[in-house]
C-alpha cells in the first residue's frame, strides 16, 4: 500500500488553487503562521486539536541511552604460561 506525502510547497499550492487570486507567497505566509501557532502551543505544553483532522500533543519521556551508563572492566592478574616444546 503506497501513500503519497504532501510537502509544504504542495500544501501551499493546494490552498492557493482553492482560494483563487491569492499569491503563493501570501498563502505560504498563512500556512507558516498556522505551523508556528501549532508549534508554539506544543512548546507551551498544550495540545492542539483540529476537528476532523488530527490531534497533536507532547509528553515527557524518561531519557534513554543506547550505551551503558558505566562500563566495568574486569581486572585480572597475568599468569605465566608454561609451554613445553
Amino acid at each position: 500500500f503506497w501513500r503519497w506525502t504532501m510537502i509544504k510547497n504542495q500544501l501551499i499550492e493546494a490552498v492557493r488553487n482553492r482560494l483563487g487570486a491569492v499569491s503563493s507567497r501570501e498563502v505560504g505566509a498563512y500556512v507558516q503562521f498556522v505551523f508556528e501557532a501549532i508549534s508554539d502551543a506544543l512548546k507551551d505544553g498544550d495540545s492542539v486539536k483540529i476537528t476532523n483532522f488530527g490531534v497533536w500533543s507532547t509528553r515527557d519521556k524518561k531519557p534513554q541511552c543506547s550505551y551503558p551508563q558505566q562500563i566495568e572492566f574486569s581486572h585480572f592478574t597475568p599468569t605465566k604460561l608454561n609451554v613445553d616444546d
